[in-house]
């Protein structure tokens, strides 16, 4: 059988490895081994990413908590310092997404020349911004110095575990509202019917009686 040729392509037409995918993977990676320490962490496919890529638990020792949290890592080579702040493009359709889960979603920068994260809640600056940020394709979301952690932790962050806590708490509130505004909304329905339905149903029934002696 004859071997199919294959001429060299020139290296213009080749895929090409982008130096933000670069970091992203290296980033991803580090996050996974530095959080497996305190946290079961659950990678989510890059065929199902849509804007998370890890889901995890917070442990006690070897035991779960019950306490989980998202994760979106991105990685950068350097933020020209310890005390510098940055900002992290989002797509709007990625925020969107967030917002439907019942889990928080939490956004971290890997910084590969401070081997250290920063890391932020981003729906906190999305909930200050006005309803126009809708219209837009991606938001700036600031990750400030203040949250920044070595890669060497052996427990999780107490400021971040304290957010976490409190974004979980907060999602909680939100869904036992939900529920009681859906009993409220049902016990309202039946106590229409137990008020003015059944007293409709009993004027009609006097109605018809009434007919059928005037018949």
């Amino acid at each position: 059988m004859q071997a199919i040729s294959r001429p060299l392509s020139n290296i213009n037409d080749l895929p090409k490895r982008t130096e933000a995918q670069k970091f992203g993977e290296s980033a991803a990676d580090i996050f996974s081994a530095t959080f497996t320490e305190f946290c079961n962490v659950v990678p989510v496919p890059q065929s199902r990413d849509l804007g998370i890529d890890f889901t995890c638990e917070v442990m006690n020792g070897e035991y779960p908590t019950g306490l989980t949290f998202h994760a979106q890592c991105k990685g950068r080579s350097t933020t020209g310092g310890n005390n510098s702040s940055l900002s992290v493009s989002v797509k709007t359709t990625t925020i969107n997404y967030w917002l439907l889960q019942r889990s928080p979603p939490f956004l971290f920068v890997y910084t590969l020349k401070s081997k250290s994260f920063l890391w932020c809640f981003p729906l906190a600056h999305v909930a200050s911004l006005n309803k126009s940020w809708k219209t837009q394709k991606s938001l700036s979301i600031p990750v400030h110095a203040s949250s920044r952690f070595s890669q060497s932790v052996t427990d999780i962050p107490s400021d971040l575990l304290t957010a976490i806590k409190a974004e979980d708490s907060r999602q909680k509130i939100n869904i036992l509202q939900e529920e009681l505004y859906e009993i409220r909304g049902q016990y309202e329905s039946d106590l229409e019917y137990e008020t003015h339905g059944k007293y409709q149903e009993y004027e009609a029934e006097m109605l018809l009686e009434e007919w059928k002696i005037e018949r």
